[in-house]
């Protein structure tokens, strides 16, 4: 027995825990290490940049312009135009400052995410099932699943590793009545809302209450002590309001109905593995977009109902029959999809059944995280092919409560429940084991290893690990070097790929070496929305041209446009054709600063004298700075000030230079056209929102 404990005790030391989910990553996943500064995970590529140009935008922007809280910036801003990357981007963050390269920190980010879930899942797996092999076996499943791989481009459906931190905090303070348990779960329910807002509201909305709730009811959770729980979660619930209230109120108004193809149904469990498509048709989804990898883990998951159940002869049927039903439904929905979920109804029947049979032998947590996972999956999921049970979803009715437009993508979501089944699943396999004398440590770590072995086989993509990465596409920084270091600096990047915007990403990933505004990338957009085929035609044949060039300028304030010659050939060769002409024909509204074989930068403004300077502001700048306008001479007379088409100012200069204060003014969200009218033409040095060291002159009534 000494011997026992002790390997025991080596088993559960963490260096020990570490070095074996590092193994486990290292196998499946070799090329995240062996090619750690050169290459990332493949997949869409275009994907890829845009998440990463959300982070590096976040890593090198001021605060303000990044988590833009409500007492610092009044709208929502980068990181909440697309993918809400808060708490990924933290990370990155502190992986920066190390001095790793964006490439480094995504490998990193990868590797930390999958070590740091299976450990949470570990420790989630031994405080419910007290069982330390099965707790390594089943957490293994966290790494090894084949959604991970989507998950490496999307990263914030990766940062799923607080959830099974979460819960076991939960379930050590329901047995040890510490206040600082409560308390870690209540920030790290904060911290995953940070991570990823679909998980976030998921997990706030039904995971939280249905856990609480059970705890209440079964009472793991006093009465007396939800005073210390409403105030810690009160606590971090208004972190999060005060964090994310911008974005949720911006994209409000976003909402629609989930659609039935997108909740979770029958397919999406466990219908497909390696097996069963010897036996019906390869489907044409992926395998990794299934929540079961395969039988070797379900199986064992399959004798959590059962496990507590007294009589031996009714536990074997039952699981025989729940195993039978699941080979069934993953041969037959391809062929017979109404049969297969009327199975599939089957199948849920001797699940309540049996747990209804075994419930009071079930230890209370064991119980809570059953309930838990209950009615997190009941809520999510719905038939597609039994006419009467079609149009039920509980999701619907909760959909049109949840305040952001993404939480339809429920199949990405679904998989935040993948903790609570690791950790039943480790109780099921423990209560087998220990009804099994004869089977001792040694033999118990032979039969893991061996289904370790199967589980792996079910799911390892067999390929070259390192065929999955390859290079991040990025531009050669030579061609931003012309563009000088201003604020108010607006770029527009030719080719603008109109058919595929998500291609456009590449042109923000150098944003930090010029810091400019970036009209067709993720990076300080000026105005909040703009439709640029109004301004260049879609293969840009005519572009450039002065007419073109004003609109841009007038529209957009756009002050730089720099056209990629080799990605333009190979967008259009007849709009580079077209292109290297036009270029030639500019001067009213703009002249060439840099021309060369791969890329030519052009400077746009009014290069003749004029009578009306039109520029198009986002309500950020209005509300942040006045306008300065600066003239190459001297004027004299009356000058007109109008915003959206309404005069809102007017006043006479005597001077080169003058600014607009706009801060008073109702703005409008979608974009601010301002129209400055003069009495004579003048010639204009520079127009845009004031620095501090700019001047600070105003307009004499």
């Amino acid at each position: 027995m000494g011997d026992t404990a002790k390997i025991q005790k080596r088993l559960a030391s963490p260096i020990f825990i570490i070095i074996f989910f590092l193994f486990l990553t290292f196998i499946f996943y070799s090329g995240l290490f062996l090619d750690f500064s050169t290459k990332i995970p493949d997949g869409d590529h275009n994907d890829v940049k845009n998440i990463l140009t959300i982070i590096s935008h976040s890593i090198h922007a001021p605060l303000s312009r990044i988590y833009h809280l409500p007492v610092l910036y009044p709208e929502s801003y980068m990181l909440a135009r697309t993918h809400p990357l808060f708490g990924v981007s933290l990370i990155f963050k502190i992986f920066s400052l190390f001095g790793l390269s964006l490439v480094q920190s995504y490998n990193l980010y990868i590797i930390f995410a999958l070590l740091t879930g299976a450990a949470g899942c570990f420790l989630l797996a031994r405080e419910l099932s007290g069982h330390i092999l099965l707790s390594l076996f089943t957490s293994s499943l966290y790494i090894i699943h084949q959604k991970n791989t989507l998950f490496f481009v999307w990263l914030n459906f990766l940062s799923l590793f607080y959830m099974p931190f979460i819960f076991y905090l939960l379930i050590r303070f329901a047995r040890t009545k510490k206040r600082g348990h409560l308390w870690g779960a209540a920030f790290l329910c904060f911290l995953q809302f940070l991570a990823s807002i679909y998980y976030g509201v998921h997990l706030w909305v039904i995971l939280l209450p249905a856990f609480v709730g059970a705890a209440l009811l079964l009472k793991l959770i006093l009465p007396r002590e939800m005073e210390s729980a409403v105030l810690a979660f009160a606590a971090a619930f208004l972190l999060i309001l005060f964090v994310f209230y911008p974005f949720m109120a911006q994209t409000q108004s976003g909402l629609s109905g989930a659609g039935e193809q997108e909740l979770v149904n029958v397919p999406d469990l466990f219908h497909y593995t390696k097996l069963s498509h010897l036996f019906t048709p390869k489907p044409d989804t992926p395998a990794w977009m299934y929540f079961f990898p395969g039988f070797t883990f379900l199986f064992l998951l399959l004798y959590v109902p059962v496990a507590h159940i007294n009589r031996i002869h009714l536990r074997r049927i039952l699981f025989c029959t729940m195993a039978a039903l699941t080979v069934l439904i993953s041969v037959l929905f391809y062929r017979q999809p109404l049969i297969a979920e009327i199975l599939f109804l089957m199948f849920l029947a001797a699940v309540v059944y049996s747990l209804a049979r075994g419930w009071k032998n079930m230890d209370p947590p064991v119980r809570a995280v059953t309930f838990t996972f209950g009615v997190f999956f009941l809520t999510l999921f719905r038939f597609t092919h039994i006419p009467l049970l079609r149009s039920l979803s509980l999701y619907d009715v909760l959909n049109r409560f949840l305040p952001l437009e993404g939480l339809r993508d429920v199949q990405r979501v679904f998989f935040m429940g993948l903790p609570l089944v690791i950790a039943l699943a480790a109780v099921g396999g423990a209560v087998f084991l220990r009804s099994r004398p004869s089977f001792s440590l040694r033999k118990q770590g032979v039969l893991l290893f061996v289904l370790l072995i199967l589980m792996g086989a079910e799911n390892i993509r067999f390929v070259k690990q390192r065929d999955m990465m390859q290079p991040l596409e990025r531009i050669d920084p030579a061609a931003y070097e012309k563009i000088s270091a201003d604020p108010n600096v607006v770029l527009l990047e030719i080719p603008f790929y109109f058919d595929k915007p998500d291609k456009n990403a590449i042109y923000s990933l150098n944003w930090n070496i010029h810091r400019a505004s970036l009209l067709n990338g993720t990076c300080s957009v000026p105005p909040k929305s703009f439709d640029l085929l109004s301004v260049i035609d879609f293969h840009q044949l005519e572009f450039p041209s002065d007419a073109k060039l004003r609109l841009l300028l007038e529209k957009f304030s756009v002050t730089h446009v720099l056209i990629h010659w080799d990605r333009l050939e190979t967008y259009n060769p007849d709009s580079a054709a077209a292109m290297r002409t036009n270029i030639h024909t500019i001067g009213d509204f703009g002249r060439i600063v840099s021309d060369g074989r791969d890329h030519t930068l052009l400077e746009v403004g009014e290069r003749v004298p004029v009578r009306r300077i039109i520029r198009t502001y986002s309500q950020y700048d209005l509300r942040d700075k006045p306008i300065a306008v600066r003239l190459d001479h001297s004027y004299e007379g009356n000058v007109n000030i109008f915003l959206n088409h309404h005069l809102v100012q007017s006043g006479r200069l005597s001077g080169t230079e003058f600014s607009i204060d706009l801060r008073t003014w109702p703005l409008s969200a979608s974009g601010n056209r301002v129209e400055i009218h003069f009495q004579n033409p003048v010639s204009v040095s520079s127009v845009g929102p004031r620095q501090k060291s700019s001047p600070s002159a105003i307009l004499v009534e």
